[in-house]
């Protein structure tokens, strides 16, 4: 069967209207292509040459292969929003904790504007579900003889790994000045999730170089 060939003039473009005579698909003399309407492709499509859209695209689907060229690599904002949802907390002040309760982080470093603080309790905000980097460290208030013992608790959940626990014996040879210990874990976190640091101690906290602190950041999402 031969080919239906449809050629415009020479330097000409080959153009298809729509019913009200506005061109709905323009072909020029160099072969580009200018669709004034929505493309919909049902079945598979390859493109050899370069692809500029001006437009948003809405959803891509999955990509299953390609190569992020030099300008994207270096310019582009791929955003997970790590910044928004992100805390650092200190405490300004030596406190001595001698029945279990929430550590206050009372001293404001740096708080993300998807994540809220009460008492030293941070919760996760709206759209904020993902994989977090949560870390925290306790020093010892000078040469204090008292002990030290906190986890890290999501909710009313104690998280396994997180303690730090030391404490002071007459037997040691001589008391620990500003012995400190800190932990850090990577754990899924949910939407209106509550992260604190909890338990007992006598720890040290100042406004300027604060070594008792509280931090978190998220890394991604989960899936």
């Amino acid at each position: 069967m031969a080919n239906l060939i449809i050629k415009p003039t020479s330097g000409g473009s080959l153009i298809l209207q729509d019913e009200g005579g506005t061109a709905a698909n323009t072909i020029d003399a160099s072969g580009n292509t200018q669709l004034a309407g929505t493309l919909g492709v049902t079945g598979a499509s390859t493109m050899t040459g370069n692809v500029t859209m001006s437009g948003t695209a809405n959803n891509v689907g999955t990509v299953t292969a390609g190569t992020f060229n030099s300008t994207i690599g270096s310019s582009a904002a791929l955003n997970h929003d790590a910044q928004k949802y992100a805390w650092h907390r200190g405490a300004n002040a030596s406190a001595d904790i001698n029945s279990n309760s929430a550590l206050n982080f009372n001293l404001a470093i740096f708080l993300g504007s998807g994540v809220t603080e009460s008492s030293g309790v941070i919760t996760i905000g709206a759209n904020g579900a993902g994989l977090y980097m949560v870390a925290y460290g306790i020093s010892n208030n000078s040469t204090e003889t008292g002990s030290n013992d906190w986890s890290l608790w999501i909710n009313s959940t104690k998280i396994s790994g997180t303690r730090v626990y030391y404490e002071y014996s007459s037997g040691d040879g001589g008391k620990p000045s500003y012995m400190g210990g800190c932990t850090s874990v990577v754990l899924p976190l949910a939407v209106s999730d509550t992260v604190k640091v909890y338990g007992n101690g006598h720890y040290w906290g100042a406004t300027a170089d604060s070594m008792t602190w509280f931090a978190g950041c998220r890394l991604g999402m989960t899936s």
